[in-house]
């Protein structure tokens, strides 16, 4: 075979070159030929910087993106969505094409391809075809970010040519308002402010942020948007606007949040906690329960840095007493309440605590206060008045009672386990009841008694194969 392949020769390799082996050759051959690389490199500028095709070509490919689909249902019932983990995918390699010409200074083309791949998302999307937080494969978080990134860099770039950049800040404005950002994708009205703000001014995007702060039909969003303002204003040093704004919607949680934060790490406890009880009860926040409950928990977190214990029992008490007795604030308490003040002061707390009335529940605040501080007759009362229709509170609390009560205890165990066993047979029953007998082996005379159950079953309910296996080891 000749060494010097043949112009026939050259085309076949050729046909078997892959891209990188071009890349890697055109960039070899231009180390050591400058003629070769000043026209290489005028040859792809020529086509890829200063063509004014080159950004629209890209928008074509990311239109065709976004038309991927795919058949979901049987073969009876088939119809064609969208493929959104095929549409993120081809969309986000354009995106990346976008990210090195604007390396090149192609801000143009950059703007165009992101802008296409919003647009193109506003148009195609469909809650009905999408839900990343049931798939992750079609998640298009990352995918959405780079676009939006793309997009904020090639509009902030001095290479941008003014009418492009002026199309895109209305083309942002005439965006649909719905709510991508719900579906972890993008924030609409957060991308419309950040446009406007380097396409065009600080300015011109706090009259943004006052037209959707306008258009708010009820407080829901409103501390988005409220919040977004107070940190522009801050940014452009109108710290003095920031404050007014702040005290204008002070009525919002999540801007009181905001103020009393900022007190905080100021260390004006006072006002940080006088601002916190002003959150307690507002009239705006008689639907939000949970209102109450944060405020009161922040007024507890300033009373410990300021090493108030005044404030910190009746914040912890009051908890205590909303939470139905939450163990958490139970312990509190009784670290700063004096040792021989607590046992009164308990009893007066727990007549002033609505405590759940459940019966026959699986743990209780109140039953488990009464283990710890060792009041046996009490967690018998407790036991005896929620085990009239099952054995939950016997199986959580029993084994804590004094051994004089185990005998009665226990007969109470036998004729609740004997009712659970009666009737319609039931497999998925007996394991619960085995679970039990394991209980009642915890008491003065519980293995006996479990036992003497155990005889009884058998006898009884001999043709039970499922049940018989249950109680095999009593």
């Amino acid at each position: 075979m000749s060494s010097t392949p043949s112009s026939n020769d050259l085309e076949q390799l050729l046909q078997l070159a892959t891209r990188g082996d071009l890349v890697m050759f055109s960039l070899e051959y231009a180390k050591g030929n400058k003629d070769f690389q000043e026209t290489l490199k005028a040859n792809l500028a020529k086509k890829y910087l200063h063509n004014t095709e080159t950004a629209s070509d890209y928008a074509g490919q990311m239109a065709n993106a976004f038309c991927k689909t795919k058949d979901i249902g049987d073969r009876w019932h088939s119809y064609e969505v969208t493929d959104w983990e095929a549409v993120f995918y081809e969309a986000n390699k354009i995106v990346e094409q976008g990210k090195k010409l604007l390396d090149l200074g192609n801000a143009d083309a950059a703007a165009t391809i992101a802008m296409k791949f919003i647009q193109q998302l506003c148009d195609n999307f469909d809650e009905n075809e999408i839900d990343p937080y049931e798939d992750e494969n079609i998640d298009g978080h990352y995918e959405c970010e780079q676009a939006e990134n793309l997009l904020l860099n090639a509009i902030s770039h001095p290479a941008i040519s003014k009418d492009l950049k002026n199309h895109i800040v209305e083309k942002v404005k005439r965006l649909s308002n719905q709510d991508l950002a719900d579906y972890d994708l993008i924030d609409l009205n957060d991308l419309k402010l950040e446009v406007t703000r380097r396409a065009l001014s600080d300015e011109e995007g706090l009259i943004l942020l006052d037209e959707q702060i306008r258009s708010q039909k009820d407080d829901y969003n409103l501390h988005v948007y409220v919040e977004r303002k107070i940190a522009l204003l801050r940014q452009m040093g109108k710290d003095a606007d920031a404050d007014k704004e702040e005290q204008k919607y002070i009525r919002l949680p999540e801007i009181r949040k905001i103020v009393v934060d900022r007190l905080v790490e100021q260390k004006r406890y006072d006002m940080a906690a006088e601002y916190a009880m002003g959150g307690i009860g507002m009239e705006s926040n008689r639907e939000l329960h949970w209102a109450d409950t944060m405020w009161t928990n922040r007024l507890l977190e300033i009373y410990e840095l300021q090493g108030n214990k005044a404030g910190q029992i009746k914040a912890a008490r009051d908890l205590f007493v909303s939470s139905l007795g939450n163990a958490e604030y139970y312990h509190k308490l009784k670290a700063l309440i004096p040792t021989d003040e607590w046992k009164q002061w308990l009893e007066q707390l727990i007549a002033d605590t609505p405590f759940s009335k459940v019966a026959g529940c699986y743990d209780s605040n109140l039953a488990d206060i009464y283990v710890e501080e060792k009041e046996t007759e009490k967690l018998y009362e407790y036991i005896t008045a929620n085990s009239k229709y099952n054995t939950n509170a016997l199986d959580h609390y029993a084994q804590y009672t004094d051994s004089s009560h185990h005998e009665e205890l226990l007969s109470l165990y036998v004729e609740l386990l004997k009712s659970e066993a009666s009737g319609k047979a039931d497999v998925d029953k007996y394991p619960p009841i085995a679970a039990s007998m394991e209980c009642m082996e915890k008491l003065k005379g519980g293995k006996a008694a479990a036992h003497q159950l155990a005889v009884f079953f058998r006898e009884q309910y001999r043709r039970r194969s499922s049940m018989m296996a249950a109680i095999k080891k009593f």
